[in-house]
């Protein structure tokens, strides 16, 4: 599966058994790709910004564009 994640392309390979390509969603993706923490980050797909608790049911498909946001403190 192709994806644009912040203006950069990822390919993941694409198996049968590969649950990375086969029924991805945004929750999925974004523990393969942060497994310590999501705190604090927002995903906009497609520029809709998709809330938290709509990531497990949010399916992913080929060539979907994501943007993802990292709050951060300063002054």
């Amino acid at each position: 599966m192709r994806l644009e994640i912040n203006q950069k392309i990822y390919e993941f390979p694409a198996s049968e058994n590969d649950a990375l390509v086969n029924g991805l969603t945004l929750e999925m993706l974004m523990q393969h790709l942060y497994p310590e923490s999501t705190r604090g980050m927002a995903v906009a797909l497609k520029d809709h910004v998709i809330s938290r608790t709509d990531w497990p049911e949010t399916t992913l498909h080929e060539n979907d564009r994501l943007l993802i946001l990292t709050a951060t403190q300063g002054g």
